[in-house]
């Protein structure tokens, strides 16, 4: 490959830079959410905050304590049956990757805890090496395609 050529290819990768990194992070859709369960099993929301409003009975806050509840006593982290968590999702629009929920009690939920879906700045760095090997992979199929 002549250097107009690599200058060519290094100029669709430069154009589809974008689309390349939602297609590889997209290949590790499973973690995105993953990473979200962790942070409500931890009580956190997307914005690294302690999820509100706070259990509201001390019985309950304790009995879920009791069962192995990770965040603080009273902090939610809506976990009962385990159904909400499993069912969280990462979907791909074309200009950005979304989180939700096909849980029938997902939009209650978000309603009455708002920004528990999506990913923490901290996930956000975690994803993203998880994301790098593909996008890697990508540019260099691009630039070294025969």
């Amino acid at each position: 490959m002549d250097f107009t050529e690599f200058r060519s290819r290094l100029a669709r990768v430069i154009d589809n830079l974008d689309q390349m990194a939602l297609d590889s992070a997209m290949d590790v859709k499973e973690t995105i959410a993953d990473l979200n369960v962790e942070q409500l099993e931890s009580g956190i929301t997307n914005k690294g905050k302690p999820i509100r409003p706070k259990y509201r009975s001390k019985l309950y806050a304790q009995y879920k304590k009791a069962i192995g509840a990770k965040p603080a006593l009273y902090t939610p982290d809506l976990k009962v049956t385990g159904e909400f968590h499993s069912s969280i999702y990462a979907k791909r629009y074309p200009q950005l990757i979304e989180t939700n929920s096909d849980d029938k009690k997902a939009g209650k939920l978000i309603e009455k805890y708002p920004d528990i879906l999506g990913l923490t700045s901290k996930s956000q760095k975690d994803l993203n090496k998880e994301i790098l090997p593909n996008l890697n992979k990508r540019i260099q199929d691009e630039l070294f395609a025969s």
